[in-house]
């Protein structure tokens, strides 16, 4: 019996001896292969999708767990990845695994076979018009401003002109800020045109009658600093027309190539081409070219450039023939062609965008904090496209929602090819969309109705899982 003992404790100690390491290595993420003779480390895959509960396959297995889903001891190597649910298309994706490294597939949003919609009018729109850095947005049903009504979030469709003396006046044309959610509008008679100015900053939208300080009606682009000043290009000079005043002041800057309002800056490109900035009384001025880096030949594609320093890593000038630049090498991110842009919000990344294309720009390597350093990567992300306009960014900017020739469409920003392009739905001729990232909705005029309609991107119970 004593010897039977012995045997019994040298067994189950030598398979301890054996198998604990084996666990341990297991644990850890190895596996052992007989064929190659040695232990493999393996792959973590981690799947949560939106709306959960989701299906994962695996090639052609099946698990049975759900979304959200972990993954272990997956060999190195590239996988098929689809993900399904009721009512909802596959995901199809191929997925590179690596050696003791974890991948995650986080929040991938299924997109429905029908899209769940909700009619905001009963009868027929003319216009959509958004609001620059606002979560407003204007529909008309004519070009009198007392069929201009304002969509607010909180408080739905309200008339935005209901009183004398600009109820009965005809708009004839309408200029959006270039950094600010203010508009001016042209409208009236030949005889009795009246320029107003629309501003969105107060808790009810403010419109004032500029007609006597605005001696010129804008063409070009139109700034506002945040003493409500208007500046706005004419020839080679910036003009300004101090509303609180009723001032105006003509080449208020002279000889300006370029110009751009931020925080509290005034940013110049001189018909020199040196690149400046002061203050608003332009007691300070700063240069910040640096000869080093030949800027003076950066801007001889255009003759005017629009400057966007919200980021001052990543300050950016568009030119009027399209040609996009950045303050850090190789400078040019395209050389022509570009019709706007616009940041994540991390403002490390933007999305840019031609008539017939997107592209991604990654600014995330530059750390110095200089005007003019680093360098910045660039990702194609859609082609053949015929008449893009308006670009959003979508869902902790994984997602871009964009319109291309009345076609709605949501492009998936993922690492992992090929890009997914969904159409969601076709719009009036010539009108905008508008997308509120807070409630994750989009809204367009219906290209056959006329009505105004709303759709849930994201569904709304979902946008905070993990």
């Amino acid at each position: 019996m004593l010897f039977v003992r012995k045997v019994l404790c040298f067994i189950f100690t030598f398979i301890y001896i054996i198998s604990c390491p084996l666990v341990i290595l297991y644990a850890l993420g190895y596996i052992y292969k007989p064929v190659a003779g040695q232990f493999i480390q393996t792959g973590v895959l981690h799947i949560s999708s939106i709306p959960q509960n989701a299906d994962v396959y695996l090639e052609e297995s099946h698990f049975t767990n759900r979304t959200p889903v972990t993954i272990s001891n997956l060999l190195a190597g590239t996988y098929r990845i689809t993900v399904k649910k009721k009512n909802y298309k596959p995901w199809i994706h191929d997925v590179n695994i690596e050696e003791g490294k974890a991948t995650a597939l986080t929040n991938i949003l299924l997109l429905p076979y029908t899209w769940p919609s909700k009619n905001l009018t009963t009868y027929s729109c003319k216009d959509l018009i958004t609001v620059k850095n606002s979560r407003l947005f204007i529909i008309t049903t004519s070009n009198e401003l007392r069929n201009f009504q304002l969509y607010d979030p909180d408080k739905g469709l309200r008339s935005l002109f209901n009183q004398a003396p600009f109820f009965n006046l005809t708009v004839k044309k309408l200029k959006k800020m270039t950094n600010s959610d203010s508009m001016i509008i042209s409208a009236g008679s030949f005889l009795d045109k009246k320029l107003l100015y629309l501003n969105f900053n107060e808790n009810e939208p403010n419109t004032l009658d500029i007609t006597n300080i605005l001696k010129n009606e804008p063409d070009f682009e139109i700034w506002q600093n945040d003493r409500k000043d208007i500046f706005y290009r004419q020839d080679k000079c910036i003009n300004v027309s101090k509303i609180d005043s009723n001032e105006p002041i003509s080449c208020f800057l002279e000889n300006i190539k370029g110009f751009g309002i931020f925080d509290k800056w005034l940013y110049t490109i001189e018909s020199n081409n040196v690149f400046t900035r002061m203050t608003f009384d332009l007691q300070k001025q700063e240069n910040l070219s640096q000869e080093t880096f030949a800027v003076k030949q950066l801007f001889k594609h255009s003759d005017f450039y629009t400057i966007d320093a919200q980021n001052k890593e990543a300050v950016l000038f568009l030119g009027a023939h399209g040609d996009l630049i950045v303050n850090m090498p190789p400078y040019y991110i395209a050389s022509d062609n570009v019709l706007g842009y616009k940041f994540a919000q991390n403002k490390k990344t933007l999305v840019y965008w031609t008539k017939t294309s997107l592209a991604f720009v990654d600014f995330s390597g530059n750390k110095t904090g200089e005007f003019f350093s680093e360098g910045f990567k660039i990702q194609n992300l859609y082609t053949g496209g015929k008449d893009i306009k308006q670009v959003f960014w979508v869902r902790d900017d994984k997602h871009i929602l964009f319109n291309d020739a009345d076609n709605i469409n949501l492009l998936e920003i993922f690492a992992h090819e090929p890009l997914h392009v969904e159409t969601i739905s076709r719009i009036k001729k010539d009108t905008e969309i508008f997308y509120d990232d807070n409630e994750k909705l989009m809204f367009y005029i219906d290209e056959k109705s006329g009505i105004l309609k709303q759709v849930v991107i994201v569904p709304k119970e979902s946008i905070f899982s993990n």
